[in-house]
């Protein structure tokens, strides 16, 4: 077995086992390489081998992949469309299991260039596409990766030093137990990409953002999804989304001013002591903030108008806002 505390023990010998790592993952050799960690695991004795060795690819599960295919054709519907995936290993989620950054691309090059030369991109870190997406967010929720995840971020290894010696038994282990997690993660993410696809064929790049080191893989869909979705759909159950939590607001908004002017008035007109009076001008600002820019702008505030004039008000108000959502939407 390659002496991997001599390698990990300067940041020369580091970058070559990383190389090796990210190549076998490139590559496809996901059981070779977990063998390998397995076995160099234990030859250290780390404590990490009995974690990663209860840790495969079967007992690991990805889901969110509908909100994906959603998005996609959600942009296929655009001028725009998505010409690539991204799915990256995040260190910027607070979770028991690690998080996923999702980047959607729309780089012509995608429906241009093969695999071979997206894997050359990936051989060093800066890449054509980095920080190039249309779209950036969460998705996919991964099990089965918490314990193993939970002792990589509980390792200490800020008293490794490079150039002086072989590595300590900690960071040979820390430093494994993180490659056999990307091996396990890019091994589901490809097995998901075969079984399920996405709504087009395109390349899926499956990489790191400050997680731990740098890789970035490739992986070429060509299963088409069974989604049953249109961009026209999409766009109407959104804007049928967007309605209904616009109307919610709307609500919430009367709700308020009713309680308020149901309180102010209970105190009679006159008489007001400080803390009642500092309310009234709270409320009166909020109010006409919310009716600044609208037609209702000069309406006086609800406490002042009569119940008839109150429920015109509030039809008004409705009628003000609905007209706004179909304006927006």
């Amino acid at each position: 077995m390659t002496d991997i505390a001599k390698l990990l023990g300067s940041r020369e010998g580091e970058r070559e086992f990383e190389r090796a790592m990210a190549g076998n993952i490139r590559a496809g050799n996901f059981g070779p390489i977990c063998d390998y960690i397995l076995k160099a695991l234990s030859h250290y004795g780390s404590p990490f081998a009995t974690l990663c060795k209860a840790t495969t690819s079967n007992t690991v599960t990805l889901s969110g992949w509908e909100i994906i295919w959603k998005d996609i054709v959600k942009y296929s519907g655009q001028s725009q469309k998505c010409t690539a995936l991204g799915i990256d290993l995040t260190g910027h989620y607070d979770g028991p299991e690690p998080g996923f950054e999702i980047s959607y691309y729309n780089q012509s090059e995608f429906t241009t260039v093969g695999r071979d030369a997206l894997l050359a991109e990936c051989e060093s870190y800066g890449t054509f596409w980095q920080g190039g997406f249309m779209d950036c967010g969460w998705g996919l929720d991964v099990a089965g990766l918490a314990p193993l995840y939970a002792m990589i971020r509980a390792t200490d290894v800020s008293h490794h030093y490079y150039g002086k010696g072989d590595a300590g038994p900690d960071f040979i282990g820390f430093t494994l137990a993180q490659w056999y997690l990307y091996a396990i993660v890019h091994e589901v993410i490809a097995r998901d990409i075969r079984r399920l696809g996405l709504p087009a064929a395109m390349p899926v790049i499956i990489s790191e953002h400050d997680f731990g080191p740098w890789i970035g893989n490739v992986i070429m869909c060509e299963t088409i999804a069974n989604h049953g979705l249109t961009s026209q759909g999409i766009a109407a159950i959104e804007r049928a989304s967007n309605i209904a939590a616009r109307s919610e607001v709307t609500e919430k908004n009367i709700a308020e001013f009713t309680e308020q002017r149901n309180l102010i008035r209970s105190w009679g007109r006159f008489g007001h002591n400080k803390g009642q009076k500092t309310y009234i001008r709270f409320c009166e600002s909020a109010f006409n903030m919310k009716m600044v820019c609208t037609d209702l702008a000069k309406s006086p505030v609800p406490w002042k108008q009569s119940d008839g004039n109150y429920t015109r008000f509030l039809e008004q108000y409705r009628a003000m806002r609905a007209a706004r959502y179909k304006q927006a939407s």
